[in-house]
């Protein structure tokens, strides 16, 4: 099915995206990210009640630094496999945002990885992309990548995009 963006899509498209798309796209992957990690701490609790020997499932969260350290390496792996696989995640589906090379490729596990653990590590980095000319964060800037509108995902495989 093809369907024709409205005419004040087509004029952004490919073209860099801006904080505030960033931010929602960014809210929308920790908000999966977190009912992921929830998941596994629940599926804990269920796997201690059928095979631990405890007589009820109750919630057992780890320490605060267990849950982030848990949420940071599960956010890395979750950025750097939509990334590197589609140049998406979630959020950026959602908000029709792919991340790309400034050539326009796609971009390669090596960096997908490299840029997710700087994103953790040093979040504040996006916050970059609202001062900058460019709309580019500082991750961008190091890795050289780009977050693009991109609603009909032409550039996930690679290739740029097809005039409609």
């Amino acid at each position: 099915m093809n369907v024709a963006l409205p005419a004040e899509a087509r004029a952004i498209q490919h073209t860099h995206a801006g904080l505030v798309s960033r931010v929602a796209a960014a809210s929308v992957d920790l908000a999966f990210v977190s009912v992921a990690v929830g998941g596994v701490v629940l599926a804990r609790s269920v796997w201690r009640y059928f095979f631990g020997g405890s007589n009820v499932i109750e919630l057992q969260w780890p320490s605060q630094l267990t849950l982030a350290a848990l949420g940071g390496v599960v956010l890395c792996l979750y950025l750097t496999w939509g990334w590197a696989r589609t140049g998406r995640t979630l959020g950026k589906r959602v908000l029709g945002l792919a991340l790309t090379r400034i050539t326009g490729e796609r971009v390669g596990w090596p960096i997908a990885a490299l840029r997710a653990i700087s994103y953790v590590v040093f979040p504040l980095g996006l916050l970059w992309s609202g001062i900058s000319t460019s709309n580019r964060s500082l991750q961008d800037l190091v890795f050289r990548t780009a977050v693009v509108y991109d609603w009909r995902g032409a550039r996930r495989a690679g290739r740029e995009a097809r005039p409609a």
